[in-house]
């Protein structure tokens, strides 16, 4: 064999070695579709696996390498779009040894011709031609930094805090569009001011008093879970 021959062997095998298998994830709640390609090759290999069994995913995978005629050591990369799972999915795969990208959902929609819900997870044929693209160097999909797990749990606390605010003034809107329609348009906003005020002789229907009631105490809950919090955020600070 001359030394031509050699080196056109050596770098056939080095191109082999180098390809990837690009794993595209449709992430459902059920169910995940995993949309298998080797880099750079069209031919894909669908499997649907159970949604967060990653032994079966795993299996998948394995699968897809000796039906493509890939190496056992061929790398992996996974691709998901950050939704309901959030990042566990990319700790989970880490831990397996695997490359992830996870994608911003907002840079989808702008590439995409059709508008969709935000609901709408993309599907995982169109994210595996997306992960082919973004391999070759080009900038197909915006990949999100992934945080510290700690990092991530530190956010939980304003996080709340912000829920908790939009609860109130959720309940607070709702108390208030009650009694509007009873011809009352100056009422107290807490729950311990809502309480004294319907305490006092006022016309108002039974039905509409129980509900009230119901939703002064709701109230009340949230304005005390709103306290512990902002008091354990101080504490932090």
């Amino acid at each position: 064999m001359t030394n031509e021959m050699l080196q056109v062997n050596d770098s056939k095998a080095t191109d082999t070695q180098a390809r990837r298998l690009l794993v595209a994830m449709e992430m459902g709640l059920k169910t995940w579709r995993l949309a298998m390609a080797v880099e750079g090759q069209p031919k894909k290999r669908v499997k649907t696996v159970e949604a967060g069994h990653y032994l079966e995913l795993g299996q998948a995978v394995a699968e897809a390498k000796v039906r493509l005629k890939l190496p056992e050591e061929t790398p992996v990369v996974c691709c998901y779009e950050a939704g309901r799972d959030g990042f566990y999915p990319y700790r989970r795969l880490t831990e397996l040894g695997h490359e992830v990208w996870v994608i911003d959902s907002a840079s989808i929609e702008v590439s995409r011709k059709q508008r969709r819900a935000k609901s709408d997870g993309i599907d995982a044929d169109k994210l595996s031609e997306l992960m082919q693209r973004q391999a070759r160097g080009e900038r197909a999909l915006r990949v999100v930094r992934v945080p510290w797990q700690e990092v991530e749990d530190e956010r939980l606390l304003p996080r709340e805090r912000e829920g908790l605010l939009e609860d109130l003034q959720r309940l607070r809107n709702r108390i208030e569009s009650l009694l509007f329609t009873q011809g009352y348009r100056e009422v107290p906003k807490s729950a311990r001011g809502l309480r004294a005020w319907l305490e006092a002789p006022r016309v108002l229907g039974a039905q509409l008093r129980e509900r009230l009631h119901r939703d002064i105490e709701r109230l009340s809950l949230l304005e005390a879970q709103f306290q512990a919090v902002e008091k354990e955020m101080l504490l932090k600070v």
